[in-house]
Order: structure tokens, then C-alpha cells, then sequence
């Protein structure tokens, strides 16, 4: 969840750029009115000098902690199937008394996942089989474009009520 919400925060930073013309190049040229309402000519027409900034894509993912994104992202419908099996994970009164759930996810170089494990010690062994069973459950990850690598990865699911 984590890595979606940092690969939005790049595609929102991008369109920030470029919605606010910090992208843009060229030359803007305004026309002011004269001031005893004359009209607009090119005698009075004030030029500016737009200078391009270029930002490189990659130097802004580096900058950016590299850590912390992932060469792999889950659709954003995976999420919602995790909310929508919420009663069915917390069903016992043991694991209802949970408040937060971690889960480490191993993802394959195919995207797919290929193992997990809870990190509470108070996960019984129903709980752990249930969570199981909604990992199995999850779609497949996505590559996200742009990387030259896509190694096998570790996700940390946090599930919390």
C-alpha cells in the first residue's frame, strides 16, 4: 500500500509540473492596454522569456528514497477485497482482540505472490489460516514501468480494524 501511495506521489508531483507551466517553454507575450483606453498595439505589448527547467524522471525517483518504491505495485481493487474481508479475518474472539495485523508478502520476479507470513505472536493458528486464505485470494502484482529491474520483493501488508 505503501508503494502505490509513492508511485501516485510521482505521478501527482509530474502533473503538478506540468499543470503549473513549469515545464513550458518559450515566449509568452501579453498585451497591455494602454491607460486612456487606447488600443492594444505592438508598441505596447510587454514580452516575456519563458526558460525551460527539464527534470529527469529518474533523478527525482532516486532523490526520492529509493527505498521505498517498488518496482511492483497491487491494483488498487486488491485493497478493497482485504476491506471486504475484514469480519471473515477477525471472526474469533482471539483475533478480534487484534487491533493491528502485519503481513509480509513475498512477491516473485513474475509478480506473483509466493509465500507470506504474519509477524504478530499472538496470531492463532485459525487466524494465520484465514489470512492465508485472502492472500490467496489477492490478484497479481503489476510491474510499474520505468524500472530495469524487476527482482522478487518483500511487501508488509498492515491490516487494521
Amino acid at each position: 500500500m505503501k508503494t502505490i501511495f509513492n508511485y501516485l506521489s510521482v505521478l501527482i508531483l509530474t502533473g503538478m509540473l506540468i499543470s503549473n507551466n513549469v515545464l513550458a517553454s518559450g515566449e509568452f507575450t501579453e498585451v497591455v492596454k494602454g491607460s486612456s483606453n487606447e488600443p492594444a498595439t505592438e508598441g505596447n505589448a510587454k514580452s516575456t522569456k519563458i526558460n525551460p527547467i527539464i527534470f529527469n524522471l529518474d533523478e527525482l525517483i532516486e532523490e526520492s528514497s529509493l527505498n521505498s518504491i517498488s518496482p511492483w505495485v497491487f491494483p488498487v481493487h486488491a485493497l478493497d477485497m482485504v476491506d471486504s474481508y475484514m469480519p471473515f479475518i477477525f471472526r474469533t474472539k482471539k483475533s478480534a482482540a487484534i487491533d493491528e495485523l502485519k503481513v509480509l508478502i513475498n512477491i516473485n520476479a513474475k509478480g506473483k505472490i509466493s509465500g507470506y507470513e504474519i509477524l504478530n505472536e499472538e496470531a492463532d493458528k485459525g487466524l494465520i489460516e484465514r489470512v492465508g486464505h485472502v492472500i490467496r485470494k489477492l490478484p497479481q502484482a503489476r510491474p510499474v514501468p520505468g524500472f530495469s529491474d524487476y527482482s522478487p520483493i518483500l511487501f508488509e501488508l498492515v491490516i487494521r480494524k
